[in-house]
């Protein structure tokens, strides 16, 4: 186990180093403001029985998302864990409409959407209770 965590460890910085410095040419360098906005964190907030402020709330760097997607990509295992997922699934949902995907498309619709800037990605309302999942 310690011997994995050394190779893990220094790709995880060297990924988000990547990231970052991916970003910043991105964005047209660290001294100029950016033409586009990227999103920089994965918020989720929950609000139970007309709470004024959320009872649940997580804020995730977007950096780290797409470091641990790139490298669950790159590496199989979201390849692994989608066709665990269909051998898994219910034989009686004949029906039901067959997506293939890969983890490295998986990997590029998250860079597309972390890159599209600042956005809901969703909203629930129920009575009182409200759930939101956005970029920042």
């Amino acid at each position: 186990m310690a011997s994995l965590a050394r190779v893990v460890a220094p790709a995880l910085v060297a990924a988000m180093l990547l990231q970052t410095s991916s970003t910043l040419a991105q964005n047209g360098g660290a001294g100029s403001p950016p033409a586009h906005r990227t999103a920089r964190y994965l918020t989720v907030k929950v609000w139970q029985a007309g709470a004024v402020a959320p009872n649940v709330s997580v804020r995730v760097p977007t950096a780290l998302v797409s470091t641990v997607v790139g490298l669950a990509a790159w590496s199989g295992l979201l390849d692994r864990t989608i066709e665990a997922a269909r051998e898994h699934a219910p034989s009686d949902c004949g029906t039901a409409v067959h997506v293939r995907i890969t983890g490295r498309q998986i990997a590029s619709i998250w860079s597309d959407i972390v890159g599209s800037g600042p956005a809901d990605l969703v909203r629930v309302e129920d009575g009182t209770d409200r759930v939101v999942v956005r970029l920042e």
